[in-house]
This record gives C-alpha cells, structure tokens and sequence, in this order.
C-alpha cells in the first residue's frame, strides 16, 4: 500500500501550482444517441458497473456488441432505447447491423480503491475521512475537509501519480494516474 502525507504548506503549495486547472466528474448516467446512422457519443468511456443507454433519436438500427456480449441484440431497437450495464472492465465494440460503417465502443475502466485519512499530528493516530467519493472515468477523488485534521494522507493500493490538486466547496479534489 502506497501512502501519500499532505501537510498544510504542501497541499497549499499544490494548490498554489494547481490553481486554475479544474476538475471535471463525468456522471453515473450514460446515453448514446442513435441516429442518422451515427452513434453519439462514439466512443464512450465509464466507469465499472456504469449502464448504457442507447437511445434511439431516428431511423431504424441494431446496436450489436461485435464480442461476446450482444448489448441490444441482433434486432433493431424497439420502443426508443436499451440499456446495457458493463460489469467487466475493458473495452467493447459494438455496430449497427444494418449501416455498414456506424460503430462505436465503450471503454469500462475498474476504479484504483484510495482512501484519505487524516489526523491532528504527522505521527498522530490517522483516521479514514468518511464521505470520500472516487471517480475512475475522471480520475479523481474527492474527500470533505476534515474537520481537526491538519495533515492527511493518501491510500491506495496501487501506486498513483497525482496530477493536480484542488479545493473545490470546502472538499479536496485530486486528479490522479
């Protein structure tokens, strides 16, 4: 386990060289607008366990996995959509059946498990922060500050790079690798 310690001054310093380079979480919902022989977006990159809906806009389409799994199946979409949750992490192609040349993928990316703790001393007792959200299409997590902690420190079970850092409405957003 990898430990990264964050004192004031160092994640002042940070912040200071991360000042203005933001964060973006892209959300839990995912749509594919199908349409004019397009899918829109793409390629499309979520996270483990994420669900897809392809929603059909115009025309008359299959979404079919080019893998083992089918997504909607070998028919055209019926109603106006489908729905297909990715539960293993890679990526899968998938295509129109009946318009040579629309295709698409999706990415599904398994989260890095991380973990900040805080304590009042660097040599104190560390405690997990509660309310920690990670992201792993983003790339980020985002941690409350905690309230009597004056140094905090990253977990995590792999070995990460930090990219930036940023204090975002009274919580700690960190851009990794």
């Amino acid at each position: 386990m990898k430990t990264l310690y964050l004192s004031p001054l160092a994640l002042g310093l940070l912040l200071s060289l991360c000042m203005g380079s933001g964060t973006s979480a892209l959300a839990a919902a995912h749509k594919v607008r199908v349409s004019n022989n397009v899918f829109t977006p793409s390629n499309l990159a979520i996270a483990q366990g994420d669900t897809v809906e392809f929603e059909l806009a115009a025309g008359f389409h299959t979404v079919t996995g080019t893998g083992t799994d089918p997504f909607c199946g070998n028919s055209a979409i019926s109603a106006t959509s489908c729905k297909v949750t990715f539960n293993t992490p890679g990526v899968f192609p998938y295509r129109c059946n009946i318009h040579a040349g629309m295709v698409g993928s999706v990415t599904v990316v398994s989260s890095t498990p991380v973990q900040l703790e805080g304590a009042a001393t660097i040599t104190g007792t560390y405690a997990a922060v509660g309310g920690a959200t990670a992201d792993a299409v983003a790339r980020t997590f985002t941690v409350p500050l905690p309230a009597g902690a004056a140094f905090w420190r990253l977990r995590a079970a792999t070995q990460l790079r930090i990219t930036s850092v940023a204090v975002l409405n009274g919580k700690v957003v960190l851009k990794y690798e």
